[in-house]
């Protein structure tokens, strides 16, 4: 079950963050596990600001979406929980909201690269990530209602 958070609860936020931690890790090998540690206290005080779409199973957060206006922070889902469509139905949900979409992905990261593609975004731009030295796609994403 999809649901929209506007004010995160302290609960809410250790689970959110917990995903956020362990997807980032799993998800960048080529980023050490310390860059994401580091940005740890960064995204715990930026997430309440962002709107938050949460996946449960029962009462558990399994995954989840942060949207900043019109742009995608990031789609991250419990290792358990991959590949079962989740953040396909977190950004079908997003998008019947909105018009235009917008986010960055590191391009090692090919499986979220993938994704994304196959969910109608395109490549707008590349750049290098200035923290990592990383280079990142810019993809966008318009309704064509």
């Amino acid at each position: 079950m999809i649901k929209q958070i506007t004010n995160v609860t302290s609960e809410e936020l250790v689970a959110i963050l917990d995903i956020w931690l362990q997807a980032n890790i799993d998800a960048h090998h080529f980023i050490p596990k310390e860059y994401w540690e580091r940005n740890y206290e960064f995204v715990r005080r930026t997430l309440p600001k962002a709107t938050l779409f949460t996946y449960c199973v029962g009462n558990e957060i399994v995954g989840f979406l942060g949207l900043m206006g019109s742009y995608i922070a990031g789609i991250f889902v419990k290792k358990q929980w991959r590949s079962c469509g989740i953040g396909r139905k977190l950004i079908n949900t997003v998008k019947a909201e909105k018009m235009r979409l917008s986010l960055s992905v590191y391009d090692k990261n090919e499986r979220a690269i993938s994704f994304y593609l196959s969910e109608g975004f395109t490549l707008k731009e590349k750049k290098i990530e200035s923290e990592t030295n990383e280079i990142e796609s810019i993809l966008f994403w318009a309704s064509n209602r």
